[in-house]
């Protein structure tokens, strides 16, 4: 997984459709206009959603305080911030199994329900549009892990 364009979408698309890997796709070159065929190939594809996480969200504002705080010398009160960040029992992800990974996406019929839905619309005329409603109406979720 990266950036799109690190990892050559063509050949990661190629190679899944051949069934020689099982990708699993966040981030698609030419955002939001994606590539259907790329999109469908991948064996769970989502919107560019990784970012949109109850945790990600709080994390980045931690981050913008911090920022605030370095620019304005203002130190904001990270009390808050810090308790609901650290609210979520997560593990670390260097002490999960790689089959304890793949039951974990296997369980959350939320990502291979966005999934499908993704790859149904990524053909159609107004699939930009649909890739931002996707992302724009994305529900909070948890993170599982601490660092993934």
């Amino acid at each position: 997984a990266s950036r799109g364009t690190i990892v050559s979408e063509s050949a990661w698309s190629q190679a899944a459709s051949q069934g020689k890997i099982d990708a699993i796709v966040d981030v698609w070159e030419n955002e939001p206009s994606v590539d259907a065929a790329a999109v469908r190939s991948a064996m769970i594809a989502t919107p560019h959603i990784a970012g949109h996480s109850y945790d990600a969200k709080l994390k980045g504002s931690l981050m913008m305080a911090k920022v605030f705080e370095q620019v304005t010398g203002i130190k904001p009160n990270y009390g808050a911030i810090l308790l609901k960040i650290n609210s979520a029992a997560k593990r670390n992800f260097s002490d999960v199994s790689s089959s304890e990974v793949y039951d974990l996406i296997a369980s959350n019929r939320n990502l291979l329900n966005l999934s499908q839905r993704f790859k149904a619309v990524s053909a159609l005329p107004n699939s930009d549009e649909a890739f931002d409603e996707f992302r724009n109406n994305y529900p909070i979720e948890r993170e599982a892990f601490e660092d993934f």
